[in-house]
């Protein structure tokens, strides 16, 4: 997080995917910063395979519904 604060991107997207290993891809905060991530890459193919996964793990999230324009 502190690469992405920085505005250290590719860093950040390695320690991100780090994570989800690590994680075995079990939580919301990791997919949503990735796809954070990958929109400041320029990326919003796999930001929003990202944020589509972070709504798998919350459902109910309205935020990132309207994030993906699912309102």
């Amino acid at each position: 997080a502190f690469a992405y604060e920085n505005g250290e991107f590719e860093a950040a997207r390695a320690f991100f995917l780090e994570m989800l290993r690590e994680t075995s891809g079990r939580y919301f905060e990791v997919y949503f910063n990735l796809g954070v991530t990958y929109q400041r890459l320029n990326r919003p193919d796999l930001a929003n395979l990202c944020f589509e996964k972070a709504l798998e793990l919350q459902p109910d999230n309205s935020a990132l519904r309207h994030k993906l324009g699912q309102s």
